[in-house]
């Protein structure tokens, strides 16, 4: 009588998750992952995008899929991590028929007024019958002058006691190099990183 493996004896491979995590998948559910992403890829779309600094940005990106997945949700990474609609990312998106078999879900992710902290890589996300397909990464960088976001405190300080004063700033450009002056005159001639801490004795 023909015996039948059990589940058990399907060989079995590591694979990394989108989160970074390593999952344990049989050889035939690889072979169906790979399967799908050769089949349903996103569109090529901006590699890098550059924007001032309080500009408003938008990038998008687009995919081709069965008619059947035409209502799936697309989701945005930004280095790696999901995006909250919302929460600095605004979300847009919209779906058509392009075929009598499948159809195209596009989406965007809008930005008013960029800061620095919004430069990062960002690319999106379609889970299709439990396999997750990606996009390219489109890389956004802010220019615009360096930013304090630290700066030196008024202080009460005691005759002949010593006291630090600490300054911080961000780019781009980088690196950011920060100089101490007392009435307009530098204090130390060589910029130190940033964060610097000055102390005063």
């Amino acid at each position: 009588v023909p015996r039948v493996s059990p589940l058990t004896d399907v060989p079995r491979v590591n694979v990394p998750t989108p989160g970074g995590e390593i999952a344990a998948q049989s050889r035939s559910d690889v072979l169906v992952a790979a399967k799908v992403r050769e089949q349903i890829s996103f569109k090529p779309g901006a590699a890098n995008i550059l924007i001032s600094q309080g500009n408003s940005v938008n990038f998008n990106c687009s995919i081709d899929v069965p008619s059947a997945h035409q209502y799936l949700p697309i989701q945005w990474l930004k280095n790696g991590k999901e995006l909250m609609d919302g929460l600095r990312c605004y979300y847009k998106g919209i779906a058509f028929v392009v075929s009598e078999s499948r159809s195209r879900i596009l989406s965007s992710c809008s930005i008013d007024r960029v800061q620095h902290s919004d430069a990062g890589a960002y690319n999106c996300r379609i889970i299709i019958s439990n396999v997750s397909i990606e996009s390219e990464i489109i890389n956004v960088q802010i220019e615009g002058l360096p930013s304090f976001i630290e700066e030196p405190e008024s202080k009460n300080a005691t005759r002949n006691a010593a006291f630090n004063l600490t300054c911080k700033a961000v780019g781009p450009p980088y690196p950011v190099d920060i100089y101490w002056l007392q009435n307009g005159n530098k204090i130390k001639m060589v910029a130190d990183s940033s964060p610097s801490v000055l102390t005063v004795a």
